[in-house]
């Protein structure tokens, strides 16, 4: 039995505006880094202890390769603790958002990796690349049968500049698979430069991709939820998300506003958590908005409230965080002091949910 632990706020403490104080939010935060079961339920009794209604694991490719077994306990364990779980494919193929390297573009460079304009390959699979969608079916059926609630769909893309594996100055991908696909949709040639309709193929493709697995995840019982790239200027997002509010098995369009990583303001929060809103709206579906609790300095903590405040004045009601204990177990992205930036999310949790 799936049990949804959702909790009424009063929003007594928020900056002024209309709020319904029967509106229900649920909140979830990220979980990587361990394999150990003991260690894990700790974990979850203190996210279950602490009013958080979800948690989504991670599953990687070693996870796949090396964990599968540890990570299916870990998820029946936290089911069976009363939180809602969620699995992601984390970095897998360097096409999902996530740090862990890619065993399969080591293994497929030549045959499922993405092309640069100038010919260069770079170490990120493909989405049109058969392979790769092979493999992707293979890390499905193995999430499929841990009976998860959720998949969480981490910002899967093509080539572009942001992330661990980008090439500055280039785009990307002009594969065989790619070009194939792009002359017989366009009737011409895929051009070298990244025009417009390069990139609306770029975006039809992630969608086609994303079809292919959520589909099945949905006829399996599992939810599908789709974060999407945030490298788009809220306040003039054009039409770059809309393919995908035409997918039937995603419930949930969600993504990520992490104002101090892009050296942004917390206003910078409610403009996305307007656009996902809208979007989501569109679609039908769920709106779902991620923040950070990492890597704050010292008396920068009342910005995770204030960003809190906004995506909440903006109507979004389910919100997550990346990730539990502000990334003390990764230096790159803690703060000065991550068990205070942890104590801080938990404490707004708590005062938010009244408990």
């Amino acid at each position: 039995m799936i049990v949804l632990c959702l909790f009424t706020v009063r929003f007594v403490h928020l900056t002024e505006g209309k709020i319904d104080m029967n509106e229900k939010i649920r909140f979830g935060i990220s979980y990587f880094g361990n394999r150990m079961l003991g260690h894990a339920r700790r974990d979850m009794k203190l996210l279950k202890q602490q009013g958080f209604t979800y948690v989504v694991h991670t599953f990687s490719e070693f996870d796949l390769m090396f964990h599968p077994d540890n990570v299916a306990d870990i998820v029946k364990m936290s089911k069976e603790l009363g939180l809602e779980v969620h699995v992601s494919p984390w970095g897998v193929g360097n096409v999902f958002g996530g740090e862990p390297f890619s065993h399969f573009v080591n293994q497929h460079y030549h045959k499922a990796c993405q092309i640069l304009d100038n010919g260069e390959g770079v170490p990120l699979a493909c989405p049109n690349a058969p392979a790769f969608r092979d493999y992707m079916q293979q890390w499905l059926d193995t999430v499929i049968a841990m009976r998860p609630d959720a998949i969480f769909w981490d910002e899967p893309h093509f080539h572009e500049q942001g992330f661990l594996s980008s090439v500055k100055g280039h785009w990307g991908c002009r594969c065989e698979y790619c070009q194939e696909q792009f002359k017989a949709s366009l009737h011409y040639d895929m051009p070298k430069e990244e025009t417009a309709d390069v990139e609306k193929f770029k975006m039809a493709s992630i969608a086609s991709f994303i079809e292919s697995l959520t589909g099945k995840a949905k006829r399996s019982g599992i939810r599908n939820i789709l974060y999407l790239n945030p490298n788009i200027d809220p306040k003039d997002p054009g039409d770059h998300w809309e393919a995908f509010t035409h997918n039937r098995a995603v419930d949930t369009l969600g993504t990520g506003a992490y104002w101090k990583w892009r050296n942004e303001t917390t206003s910078w929060v409610g403009d996305f958590a307007r656009v996902i809103n809208s979007v989501s709206k569109k679609g039908n579906m769920g709106a779902q908005l991620w923040l950070q609790n990492f890597g704050f300095d010292e008396g920068e903590q009342g910005q995770l409230k204030t960003a809190l405040e906004n995506a909440i004045q903006a109507g979004i009601r389910d919100i997550a965080f990346w990730t539990f204990a502000a990334c003390a177990h990764e230096s790159w992205l803690a703060g000065d002091d991550p068990q205070r930036d942890w104590d801080n999310n938990l404490a707004l949790i708590r005062e938010f949910l009244k408990i």
